[in-house]
Order: structure tokens, then sequence, then C-alpha cells
């Protein structure tokens, strides 16, 4: 008959570390005040890989596209992540440059007493000299509108009131040292921009009314993040569009 095997308490792993943290405060006299032994997760070793961009839209050609006619086009991405959906952090969206291919700036009109000024649609200033021959950078980093793992950027259309996000229309009326506050502060109501143009730049100050732009954004490019600083980026073809105030003809004189 085989002897009897001694009876042993087998507590389990938590069990035993409970036990040791009890001797461990009886061991040196945690008297009255009780510690609370809370044992941490294990850290995931698993490695974080970085995004990728799956998807971007939409085409567009190199023709101008007309803003009267048509939308701006609103470029997306469509990003995946190895580690999850919820490893994606933002997409930022960037424009490194504009060149203007043609500007009408039209004066203020003159009127008597209080009245605001309204646009002088017969008459036009030239103010290219006054410009950069490139207006960069346009877009620095945007925060691009997220929907699930897509982000866009829809801020390459104008609006009389501006833009509540990143807007990509050229800041005409701060592009040279001569340009400031408009002279009258009322004036025409929508035009692309209103500004004043000071001396030397014209031979007395004015304000100037830009009503047509035929501008090419180049340079177009998206960044993507995960939450460990991986990133993904590509790029676009450069867009040409055309924007017109409200009156300005569709091929201006």
């Amino acid at each position: 008959m085989a002897a009897a095997r001694p009876v042993t308490n087998r507590l389990p792993s938590w069990g035993r570390f409970s036990l040791l943290g009890l001797m461990a405060c009886l061991a040196l006299s945690c008297g009255d005040k009780t510690e609370n032994f809370t044992l941490e997760p294990n850290v995931s070793t698993e490695p974080n890989e970085p995004p990728s961009i799956v998807a971007q839209g939409p085409a567009w050609g190199s023709a101008a596209i007309d803003l009267d006619v048509q939308p701006p086009p609103a470029p997306f991405v469509v990003v995946a992540d190895p580690n999850g959906a919820a490893d994606i952090a933002l997409g930022l969206f960037h424009i490194d440059s504009a060149v203007i291919h043609r500007i009408v700036v039209r004066p203020d009109s003159v009127l008597p007493g209080s009245y605001c000024n309204d646009i002088a649609w017969t008459d036009s200033v030239d103010i290219t000299s006054l410009l950069p021959a490139t207006f960069t950078p346009v877009v620095e980093s945007c925060p691009m509108a997220r929907n699930g793992t897509m982000f866009t950027f829809s801020d390459f259309g104008w609006t009389p009131y501006g833009s509540a996000g990143c807007a990509a229309f050229p800041a005409i009326g701060s592009a040279s040292p001569y340009f400031g506050k408009p002279v009258k502060e009322c004036g025409a109501s929508y035009p692309l921009a209103r500004f004043g143009i000071y001396p030397p730049g014209v031979p007395s100050a004015i304000d100037v009314n830009v009503t047509f732009l035929d501008v090419e954004y180049q340079g177009i490019h998206v960044t993507v993040y995960d939450g460990a600083g991986h990133k993904a980026t590509t790029t676009f073809p450069s867009l040409r569009l055309i924007y017109r105030a409200y009156g300005e003809k569709r091929s201006p004189p």
C-alpha cells in the first residue's frame, strides 16, 4: 500500500502575490495603515507598424477649373494601419506654393459724402509688379477633417466671410509692403479681396478690389501620422483654379 502523500496548500499565482504582500506588511509593522496592492497588466511588446495610404482622390486634370462653373475638388486620403484604426492619429494637408497666372484688380469708384465705395468695373489697376512671383508657403500642416479612416481637405473654395479652416486662397492683401488696410473701411461687399495700396507703390493711396484670379497650386501633399509618430505621405498633382467675384466677367478685359 502506497504511503499517503502530504497535503499541500496550492495558491493561485495572484494569491501568492497577495500573501507575500501581506507578509511584507506585517514584517514592516504596517500598523493601522492598509496598503492596496495592484498588479499591473502585462505591457504589450508587439511592434508598432507605420500607417499606409491605401486610396486617394479625386482626380483632376491640368486645365483650370472655373469655380463659377463647378465647385473646387476636396482632396482626400484613406488610411490603413496594421495596429488598427485607433492607432491612426491625424492627417495634415500642405500646399508648398501658389503661382498667379492672371489677376484682375479694380479700383473703388468715387462716390460723394459718406457713401461706401463700389467697384469701378470699367477700370483696372496693374499690381503685378508689386506681387511676388510665387506665394510660399500657402498651407502649412493644416489638420484635415476626419471621418473614420478618411481625411479630407475642403478649403480650396472662397467665401466673402473667409474660411474657418486653412484657406488656400493666396494672401494677396498682405503680399507687398505697399499693401495695407483699406483707406476707407466701407466698400464693395464681396470682392475676392479688398485692401489699400500706399505710396511709394502708387502716387497716392487708393483702395482696390481683386475680382478675378487664375492661380495654380503646386506641391500639394498629405502626411498621415499614427500614435507612435510614424508617418505616411502622398502627393497630388498641381491644381489650377479660377476665382471670380460676383459681377466679374468670365474672361474680363
